[in-house]
């Protein structure tokens, strides 16, 4: 989600390494897919737990190796915990005047990911996907853009995240804005609003990337 938080944070600055290039936002996913893996893992830690118990308790029947089996399950299961909040909270989307990327990044290293140079796009689509009911009322979806480069079609897709139409407006603004800069007159936009779940298509021209 966008928060003034994240926004106002200043270790995002380091991220804006190219000349004359400001962060527009920064996005974490929505808080459900971290629900979704302590589900899936607190599943895991009662299945094993169940098996456990089913092999020293009823099978091979040793109170030392039960207590010492459920001390490594809890063990392991901590540490899937610790991983699966560290990999949530670690990895945002950023857009910038210049670019749209991911990063996964911690205290001892930050991977760049999925980098898009706005000012070598030609055509974008904007597109929202929000899969099931409890996404639908929690307003969490997926944003896909499709950017078509000279050599192939390219997708980038923010998952996850809260208020996508939102979010989908945002960033037809955004890029509107960025692509009449770069081409220094305004862009022609073909924009298809028929409901929230419409695609937002843009189909402009803009000259290649600096030199």
């Amino acid at each position: 989600m966008i928060t003034q938080e994240l926004n106002g944070n200043n270790r995002w600055k380091s991220f804006s390494s190219l000349s004359g290039e400001e962060i527009i936002f920064v996005l974490r996913k929505h808080w459900i897919s971290l629900f979704y893996n302590f589900l899936i893992l607190f599943l895991l830690t009662l299945f094993f737990i169940f098996l456990a118990f089913l092999i020293f308790f009823k099978i091979l029947v040793s109170i030392p190796l039960l207590i010492a089996s459920l001390g490594i399950i809890c063990v392991m299961a901590a540490v899937g915990c610790i991983h699966t909040a560290s990999d949530w909270y670690f990895h945002v989307y950023i857009l910038t005047t210049r670019r749209l990327f991911e990063v996964y990044f911690s205290p001892l290293s930050t991977t760049l990911d999925n980098e898009i140079l706005l000012d070598q796009v030609k055509c974008t689509e904007v597109d929202t996907r929000v899969n099931g009911f409890i996404d639908e009322l929690l307003q969490v979806g997926d944003i896909i853009l499709t950017f078509d480069r000279p050599t192939h079609q390219h997708e980038f897709v923010l998952s996850s995240i809260e208020g996508p139409h939102h979010i989908a407006e945002i960033l037809n603004k955004s890029l509107l804005q960025i692509h009449t800069i770069e081409s220094g007159h305004e862009q022609k936009i073909w924009i298809k609003p028929q409901d929230r779940k419409a695609k937002f298509i843009f189909i402009d021209e803009i000259k290649r990337g600096r030199e």
